[in-house]
């Protein structure tokens, strides 16, 4: 059944099991997990809401997944996350840049109260909802904010489609990619930190290339019309102007990780 999905819960657990055979008629409800139907009984996996499962709560700081079948004692896989190398340092980066950092997560509160605390995030929320998510980012819109999202799995998408910029890693599934932005590679998270850098100075380049065109006209057209250029002049003149402003945009391509 976790061949069915791209979450990372499900991945992880299809490298564990070696050589899965995929289940037939496998649908994925966003959120909640998987369902399937094999030899005619229908089997889930997922969440222990989607599971209706009551037993008491796994270790603190795990992710779990719950697989249950008719006639069956539910089974438990647990996870503990490993966060991306450079996790703390990009958060720290974004804190340094007056930028306010959420998570907002699907994930049981224990598990994410772990992330958050070994990140320094001081607002997370758990067991989120893809409609959760997108409320969130309404109502941060509402207060006058722009939200950079950043998101990977199938829940993820609308909150995605939803932000005023959104960013995915390369891995994520395919609607997400799809909702996205921007796509990082590698599994490091400075890419998230480039991009922005990226776009601060895109915005510079464009505002100082607006700067140099109003004051190239504000000096050229009054001696244009004053009958002091010739027209190869002029022509010169323009074309200058042109290859300036080109030449100033092309900096933005000197923006590197070593200057984030």
């Amino acid at each position: 059944m976790a061949t069915g999905s791209r979450h990372p819960l499900c991945a992880a657990l299809v490298r564990s099991a070696g050589q899965p055979v995929a289940a037939i008629q496998v649908e994925e409800h966003p959120g909640l997990g998987l369902r399937a139907i094999v030899d005619g009984v229908e089997v889930r996996l997922g969440s222990r809401l989607w599971c209706d499962v009551t037993a008491p709560p796994g270790a603190p700081g795990e992710s779990e997944l719950w697989l249950t079948r008719a006639g069956q004692s539910p089974s438990r896989f647990g996870f503990r996350d490993q966060l991306r190398t450079d996790a703390a340092g990009t958060i720290a980066a974004l804190k340094a840049r007056g930028l306010m950092v959420e998570i907002l997560s699907g994930d049981r509160p224990e598990s994410v109260d772990l992330v958050a605390r070994t990140l320094g995030v001081l607002s997370a929320a758990a067991s989120v909802q893809p409609q959760d998510k997108v409320a969130r980012l309404q109502a941060l819109a509402a207060a006058g904010h722009k939200v950079l999202m950043v998101g990977d799995g199938l829940n993820d998408a609308p909150a995605l489609a939803l932000a005023h910029v959104s960013i995915s890693p390369a891995g994520a599934a395919d609607i997400s990619q799809a909702a996205a932005d921007l796509l990082f590679r590698g599994e490091r998270l400075a890419g998230v930190l480039e991009a922005i850098q990226v776009a601060h100075t895109a915005r510079r380049r464009v505002l100082e290339n607006f700067v140099m065109a109003i004051g190239y006209n504000m000096i050229a057209v009054p001696v244009a019309m004053a009958g002091l250029l010739t027209p190869l002049i002029a022509a010169l003149a323009m074309s200058g102007s042109s290859i300036v402003v080109v030449l100033n945009a092309l900096r933005v391509a000197r923006t590197g990780k070593a200057r984030l």
